[in-house]
C-alpha cells in the first residue's frame, strides 16, 4: 500500500516549503507547515505539529507531538523537541563546529520565549519557562523558570506558573 503524501494527511498552507529529500522526513499527522519552510532530511515531525513561517528545521531534528513552532525559529541539526512545547518567535538553536549540537534537547511542556537563544549540547528539563532574549548556555533544571544574559535562575515554577503557562 502507498503511503499517503504529506499534502494529503497534512495542511501546507503556503508555497515554498522546502524538504530536502521528502522520503526521508516522517510526518505526522494534522501537521501544519505555512509559508517559506526549510526541513531537511532524517527529520522526524509528531502528530498535531505547527510550524509557522519561515522555520528551518535542521537535518535529523525531532519534534513531539502538539509541540508549535512560531515564525522564524531556526533548528540546528539533531535538535530534539518533546512533546506540548512552545517556542515563540525568533528563537534560535545554535550550531557550533566546535561543539556537536547533537545533544541539545528540550523536554516536554517548555516554553521559550521570543528572541531566545539556545547554545549548542545544552538540555531544558520538563516544565521550564525560558524568558524572552535568554542565551541559555547550560542545562535548565525541571520545573523552573530562567532569563536574562547571562541566564540565571528566576523562580521556581510551582504550580500556580503551571497552570498559567501550560494548562496543568
Amino acid at each position: 500500500m502507498e503511503r499517503p503524501s504529506c499534502e494529503t494527511r497534512n495542511r501546507v498552507h503556503g508555497s515554498n516549503l522546502c524538504v530536502y529529500d521528502p522520503l526521508t522526513v516522517d510526518f505526522g499527522k494534522n501537521v501544519t507547515i505555512e509559508y517559506f519552510v526549510e526541513i531537511q532530511d532524517h527529520c522526524v515531525i509528531g502528530n498535531h505539529v505547527t510550524i509557522r513561517s519561515f522555520c528551518r528545521i535542521g537535518h535529523g531534528c525531532r519534534i513531539g507531538e502538539h509541540s508549535t513552532l512560531k515564525n522564524g525559529v531556526i533548528l540546528s541539526p539533531d535538535i530534539y523537541v518533546g512533546p506540548h512545547v512552545f517556542i515563540a518567535p525568533n528563537v534560535v538553536f545554535m550550531n557550533d563546529q566546535q561543539k556537536d549540537s547533537a545533544g541539545t534537547a528540550v523536554l516536554a511542556h517548555v516554553f521559550i520565549g521570543t528572541g531566545a537563544i539556545i547554545a549548542p549540547g545544552v538540555t531544558i528539563d520538563e516544565h521550564c519557562f525560558i524568558a524572552a532574549g535568554t542565551h541559555v548556555n547550560r542545562d535548565c533544571e525541571s520545573g523552573k523558570a530562567y532569563g536574562g544574559v547571562p541566564m540565571r535562575e528566576l523562580s521556581k515554577s510551582g504550580p500556580e506558573m503551571k497552570r498559567r503557562v501550560f494548562g496543568v
